[in-house]
């Protein structure tokens, strides 16, 4: 099965389990409508899930007596040992450790060579079979995000032994100890405590971007190499040991007994967060928690929430303060207690609400108290003894100098914000599921798009292009390599009274890390001071140096009607679909919004380009669409003649109604120099230099658009039409090839594809070409059909000539541009029908017309002096 298959899968199943059992029935119903083997899949995963519930999700007191009875813990005296066996292709060399996760070994893969610890999971864990996938997958999503802090998992399978299979975990061999090893020696001192915890920290935020818990971050499952460098076990682990808990009447030497394994019962519990311990769904705060308890702990060498039963442990989770840090630790400042204490909050929203925030503010603690020269100096000093005491050759130890000077350049060298130049804003989202404000959400993405990408120095990508990553689930760093960007701006926010609150990230997307974070806290009642602050809040981040010109332009209202804003944002985003429906809508759309705001340029724009639309794909003829597109371009520039999108609209006017070729690149130029950034400004000059034929400029111009965004399935389609007509069919091809293979069921995606297989005069090509692009429109099975007996009677001619006589008799009926009926004419050798058909081309100033002198179909009619009159009349060189 494939792993898009499995997450479907599990989203379906995660929605359904947050549904009461008589609504799920219902759900599953609409959720897999039309996919019968779907919703079985499903159910009976719920089947399943009904025994594999953990204490996690179901009170603790419900299970514990079932735990003592059914569940005995690994037991290292008595069970098996494999040393000196082998397992696969590992030859078990030592034991490192057993406890309640199974037994971890000392391995060497005999395949690749290297040493591993070998995880072997108790048969407990592994009898349900869905919550082995589960972990499976949460296994394999932490292994793919190669962060240093976090544990490198090699491989996750099942080995063959005498008694049955056993699944089994391989990762990375740490050599060091756990931080519960490194505390029996006493409390640590501020700068190591405040030294491992941002490395663990930092590993959360990275499996956080992740959609990734851990759970259960306690001392065992954090690793300290000799060199320093910390390692986070057990991500998702904890997932598949959620155990039950101890009953609230065990003795304090039984929970001792119990505590003394990594991942015991006594441990998760003191470390555990209030929603973890009522039953309730752990979040990223909840990690947070656990690791405010571990901090405490590192310094003040006790936990902050103690007892004598578990309940009792639970009970001071839930309803006590922890004691005062500054008694045991005296180095510890008031801003220290502060963090700690947020981190501690019984409430998640009074936490820090992403591990950014902390991030942060323990930097800002660590800047100000200058712990971390102190550190790095005592770091130093520690290296050389131990590098004294060491033995090791003289290359094997100057390799591992190197090694762990890079290491520490590619984990805490922070590259500047300012050297980000291309970026993606990804829509914002809310914190909380079910929460959403789509007003707020469309209105401050597009606002903060806009003013970016008005920035000479920075590569913004469209609203168009990252419109699709609105999931709360979404990825940022996957849509920042799918975007090809520098870095990804994620914007989060929450509602609290008439309070918002702002999460903002920016992630380098070459290896996840945080170059920026911070929060803003605004009123709901002004939508533009919203958007100003948030706008000021990421140039700031992004450190960059700013003109006074565009100080102003990121400053810049287009509109004073926030309603109006959004009505314009609408519009924009139907009318990148080039379908008719949409673009009639867009134009209801910008009216409404000049209707609240007749000052609007923008919507002015774009209202003269919708109408443009509408004349390109056919709907009208150009004559009837013409004076409102100028009329609404003319409007535009005189509310505000600094709008690139104007220019870009009005040249393509002079273009391709006016004929005023000079004036059309005036323009073009005008546009670019406003905002030489915006690839549809790019795209709108290529096509200029194009249908002028000049194609050694046109192709990078239009190679230039597709670099600014990539993902645009018109730009890079349109890549395509300029090296058709620069006669680079093959290129052409290879270009169209590429994007189909992104969009196979986008129409227009093969009508260059087709073009060039037709003048390479292949056939079969064309026409199985004219097959996928008519499925990909959802042509009816009848239309299919009519267009396989027409080129099985006659070939590409018989298809022709079916395919005109459609148009032919659409005609009667609706408006059909004359220029794709002369080409079906030319190409069926009925010059006299073309040449009448292209003189009524120019007489209704058809797109069509510009591309006389460059379309290959017109070859043979270029003596023709009739051809050579229309082509003067336009006002091109024959």
């Amino acid at each position: 099965m494939k792993p898009e298959h499995w997450q479907q899968l599990d989203q379906l199943l995660e929605a359904a389990l947050e549904r009461p059992s008589a609504a799920r029935a219902a759900f599953l119903a609409e959720a897999c409508a039309g996919n019968e083997t779907l919703r079985q899949e499903v159910e009976s995963l719920l089947r399943a899930d009904a025994r594999a519930a953990s204490f996690i999700e179901t009170p603790a007191a419900a299970l514990a007596a079932e735990a003592l009875a059914q569940q005995p813990a690994w037991d290292a005296l008595t069970a098996p040992s494999w040393v000196g066996q082998r397992l696969g292709h590992y030859e078990m060399l030592a034991l490192l450790g057993a406890g309640g996760m199974g037994e971890v070994y000392l391995a060497q893969d005999v395949q690749l060579g290297r040493k591993v610890a070998l995880k072997l999971l108790p048969a407990r864990f592994t009898v349900e079979v869905e919550r082995v996938r589960r972990f499976e997958r949460e296994a394999r999503t932490v292994s793919a995000l190669n962060h240093p802090n976090i544990l490198t998992i090699y491989e996750i399978g099942t080995l063959a032994t005498e008694a049955g299979e056993t699944h089994f975990i391989a990762t990375e061999f740490i050599d060091g100890q756990t931080l519960r090893e490194r505390l029996h020696g006493g409390r640590l001192e501020l700068n190591e405590a405040l030294d491992l915890t941002l490395q663990i920290v930092g590993a959360l935020s990275v499996a956080h971007a992740a959609n990734i818990i851990h759970r259960d971050i306690k001392p065992e499952n954090v690793m300290v190499r000799r060199d320093g460098l910390v390692k986070v076990l057990d991500f998702g682990l904890a997932k598949l040991n959620e155990a039950p808990v101890l009953p609230a009447n065990s003795s304090v030497s039984t929970l001792e007994k119990l505590s003394t394994e990594p991942g015991a019962v006594m441990g998760t519990v003191a470390y555990m967060s209030p929603e973890q311990a009522r039953g309730q769904k752990a979040d990223a705060r909840s990690d947070l928690f656990s690791l405010g308890v571990l901090l405490f702990e590192m310094l003040a060498g006790q936990r902050p929430f103690a007892g004598a039963t578990t309940s009792d442990v639970i009970a001071a989770v839930l309803t006590a303060e922890p004691p005062p840090l500054r008694q045991p630790c005296a180095a510890a400042s008031a801003e220290l207690e502060q963090i700690i204490g947020k981190c501690l909050s019984k409430e998640r929203e009074a936490r820090y609400q992403s591990a950014e925030e902390l991030i942060v503010a323990l930097k800002a603690l660590q800047s100000g108290s200058q712990v971390e020269g102190t550190a790095t100096s005592r770091q130093l000093e520690t290296a050389k003894a131990r590098f004294a005491s060491w033995r090791w050759p003289a290359i094997a130890g100057l390799a591992a100098v190197l090694m762990a000077g890079l290491v520490w350049f590619l984990v805490w060298r922070r590259v500047p914000p300012d050297q980000i130049k291309s970026l993606a804003v990804l829509p914002l989202r809310p914190l909380q599921a079910g929460t959403r404000d789509e007003a707020l959400e469309l209105g401050t993405t597009s606002t903060l798009i806009t003013r970016l990408g008005s920035l000479r120095q920075l590569i913004v990508r469209p609203e168009s292009a990252v419109e699709k990553y609105a999931r709360a689930d979404q990825d940022p760093l996957a849509a920042g390599r799918e975007q090809k960007v520098d870095a990804v701006l994620d914007n989060r926010y929450q509602r609290v009274g008439d309070k918002l609150r702002f999460r903002l990230r920016l992630l380098r997307v070459a290896d996840g890390a945080t170059l920026w974070a911070d929060t803003l806290d605004q009123q709901t009642t002004d939508s533009f001071a919203i958007e100003d602050a948030l706008s000021a809040k990421v140039t700031g981040g992004l450190k960059l140096t700013l003109s006074e010109a565009e100080k102003e332009l990121l400053a810049k209202r287009y509109t004073k009607s926030a309603e109006a804003w959004q009505l314009y944002v609408r519009g924009r985003l139907l009318l990148h679909t080039r379908r008719i429906p949409d673009i009639e809508k867009a134009i209801t759309y910008f009216e409404q919004a000049i209707a609240l705001d007749p000052g609007f340029a923008l919507a002015y724009a774009k209202l003269g380009h919708a109408y443009a639309s509408l004349s390109w794909v056919g709907q009208a003829p150009p004559k009837e669409l013409a004076p409102k597109t100028k009329a609404a371009l003319d409007q535009a520039l005189k509310l505000d003649d600094q709008l690139a999108e104007a220019h870009a609209h009005l040249a393509e006017y002079k273009h391709y109604y006016e004929w005023d070729f000079a004036g059309a690149e005036l323009e073009h130029k005008c546009a670019l120099e406003l905002n030489p950034s915006s690839a549809d400004v790019r795209q709108a000059y290529a096509f200029y230099l194009t249908y002028m034929g000049r194609f050694e400029q046109a192709i990078p111009e239009i190679k230039k658009a597709e670099e600014l965004d990539p993902t645009s399935i018109w730009i890079s389609r349109n890549v395509a039409q300029t090296l058709y007509f620069a006669r680079r069919y093959d290129d052409a091809i290879e270009q169209s090839r590429r994007v189909i293979d992104l969009h196979p069921n986008s129409g227009p995606a093969y009508n260059w594809l087709i073009k060039a297989w037709e003048m390479k005069g292949d056939e079969q090509s064309a026409f199985a070409a004219y097959l996928k692009r008519a499925e990909a429109n959802r042509a009816s099975p009848d239309e299919l059909a009519g267009m396989k007996v027409a080129f099985a009677s006659g070939g590409l001619k018989g298809y022709r000539r079916w395919e005109l006589d459609r148009r032919l008799a659409r005609e009667k009926s609706r408006y059909v541009g004359h220029g794709d009926i002369a080409i079906f004419y030319a190409q069926l050798g009925e010059k006299e029908q073309a040449l009448a058909r292209l003189q009524r081309a120019v007489e209704d100033r058809t797109l069509y017309v510009v591309t006389l002198t460059i379309e290959p179909q017109w070859d043979s009619y270029r003596t023709d002096p009739r051809f050579v009159a229309l082509v003067r009349r336009v006002g091109l060189v024959p």
